[in-house]
């Protein structure tokens, strides 16, 4: 009974075939003539491929893709127009052996030709400028959802409404397929170097995903076959509808998660300068404009969660020394020169005087700024007190700051000098002591490399680290002792010199800048769960 159920399906199959290829012999066979004339040129040259240049490149695949359509129009098209289709679907042939037939008998054809011509002719691709990472497997996935979308417009239009059908579905397909890509493509660019993508996940870019989104962009398109061939049932009713929402649903369900799981920290910005890491995981990064060489002192500030996309919330001109509070409510950042607070919760900015940088004591409230006073980069310190607005200078003598943390529970205040000497002063002795670094592991602060600084409040740390010579160096002074100890190196050739390294709240990890703008999580050696001398 099966055998002879198989039999005449089979049957059924070849009768389909045979007409389909004899009811559009001339569509099939016109490419032909250019066939043969590609032959007869390349015989010429030796039966060397031509290689075809830009604009013969657009024409080869322009040619391609009004040729998959005609084949994919012309499945249905003439039942549709003659009314026939209803007489077809009343003989003992099975809808799905019609759409066998008709959807791989011009498909199978056309690939022919695209793999004879291929002989003969060479076009190339990279000349067409594609975005990073899409090739061939994308003109794939056109021609494949074109000629899907062809088949399934000579159902449901007439004319040149099919056009638009045509049009208009490939366009919103080949846009969610590419929605999908990107959003993959982007969560790996932010991840690594483009250089440095492991071998599988560069095989799923370029090569797997395409192909899964060439499935999911004809399935549409088949079931929507399907479905008028079955007259149309009630959507909600018809299972393969339902099956394909919930494969698109679980699709960009399945993206959306591993974009919210593997986003790093924080998004590549080329042009970052320096910035923070807050307590509550907010990130404020100042970076640099490049527009022009008339705005080379233009610069930005802008904050971001953890994870999300910067947002930018002030432009001005020489930012730099961006510092969170310790409440996290408030950001002191200076602005060629003068020191300005803005409010995270009120969202406004208030200028309190003159100085590049400064730094907070632990409620919040009073911050220690150095006051330019020369061209030379001499400055005076002053104790700012922001619940009366009232200023108290601390030093008559003028010393070089390029940065300074404040121990405000011992009033102590860490000063860093141009040159990475590292001076304490007691605030109440009026005392300076110079903290020699290891003898043997001296910084190279220098010019325009600063340090990275980061004030570990509960167990009395500062982390020092330098970005220089494609290597991170990171020193931990113990505020107890006043020793500075080297605890780790890396090197690395993506590391960028002098750019931002962020610390996080206790010290266990940073963020290493990348020469393409991103950026590195990655662990100290610091244990907080163990004592450090």
């Amino acid at each position: 009974m099966r055998l002879s159920i198989l039999n005449r399906s089979l049957d059924h199959l070849f009768l389909l075939t045979r007409n389909e290829l004899k009811r559009y012999f001339i569509s099939w066979l016109a490419p032909l003539p250019i066939l043969i004339g590609a032959v007869w040129y390349s015989a010429s040259l030796g039966w060397e491929p031509l290689k075809l240049n830009l604009t013969g490149t657009w024409l080869y695949l322009i040619t391609a893709l009004i040729l998959i359509m005609v084949y994919g129009l012309q499945s249905f098209s003439n039942e549709a127009d003659r009314k026939t289709l209803d007489f077809i679907l009343t003989k003992p042939i099975s809808p799905y052996s019609i759409i066998f037939t008709k959807y791989f008998t011009g498909l199978i054809i056309f690939w022919g030709w695209w793999w004879a011509f291929g002989l003969f002719l060479a076009p190339d691709i990279s000349l067409l400028n594609l975005p990073h990472g899409v090739g061939i497997q994308w003109i794939v996935l056109i021609l494949f959802t074109v000629h899907g979308v062809s088949l399934l417009s000579g159902l449901l239009a007439k004319g040149l409404e099919r056009f638009f059908v045509i049009s208009l579905m490939t366009l919103t397909m080949g846009s969610g397929a590419y929605f999908i890509w990107y959003r993959i493509f982007s969560l790996v660019s932010l991840n690594y170097l483009w250089f440095d993508v492991p071998p599988q996940l560069l095989s799923l870019l370029e090569k797997k995903l395409p192909y899964y989104l060439t499935f999911l962009c004809l399935l549409a398109p088949l079931v929507g076959v399907v479905w008028s061939l079955k007259r149309k049932l009630q959507f909600w009713r018809f299972k393969p509808a339902l099956g394909l929402i919930g494969i698109w649903l679980l699709t960009f369900s399945m993206v959306a998660i591993a974009y919210n799981i593997f986003t790093p920290p924080v998004w590549p910005d080329p042009n970052a300068q320096s910035g923070d890491w807050s307590l509550e995981n907010q990130f404020a990064i100042v970076g640099t404009a490049t527009h022009s060489e008339a705005t080379t002192d233009r610069s930005y500030l802008s904050l971001a969660r953890l994870g999300q996309k910067p947002r930018l919330i002030y432009t001005g001109t020489k930012l730099q020394n961006p510092r969170f509070a310790p409440n996290g409510k408030s950001m002191v950042f200076s602005e060629n020169g003068r020191l300005k607070i803005y409010d995270l919760v009120r969202k406004t900015f208030t200028d309190i005087g003159e100085g590049p940088v400064a730094t907070w004591d632990e409620t919040g409230t009073r911050l220690i700024a150095a006051q330019t006073i020369d061209s030379e980069g001499l400055s005076h310190l002053n104790l700012i007190d922001l619940t009366n607005n009232q200023t108290q200078q601390l030093t008559s003598a003028a010393i070089k700051v390029a940065d300074l943390i404040w121990d405000s529970q011992k009033d102590h205040l860490y000063i860093w000098g141009f040159s990475g000497e590292l001076n304490r002063m007691d605030l109440k002795a009026k005392t300076t002591q110079l903290l020699p670094f290891p003898e043997k592991d001296q910084p190279q602060f220098f010019g325009i490399v600063k340090p990275n600084i980061r004030f570990q409040r509960e167990n009395r740390l500062i982390f020092i680290s330098q970005v220089f010579d494609r290597t991170v160096k990171i020193w931990i002074l113990n505020m107890d002792d006043e020793v500075i100890r080297l605890t780790e190196t890396k090197s690395d050739f993506r590391i960028l010199t002098n750019g931002p390294l962020f610390f996080n709240q206790d010290g266990t990890a940073y963020l290493w800048p990348r020469i393409d703008g991103g950026f590195v999580y990655q662990s100290t050696y610091y244990d907080p769960n163990h004592d450090h001398p």
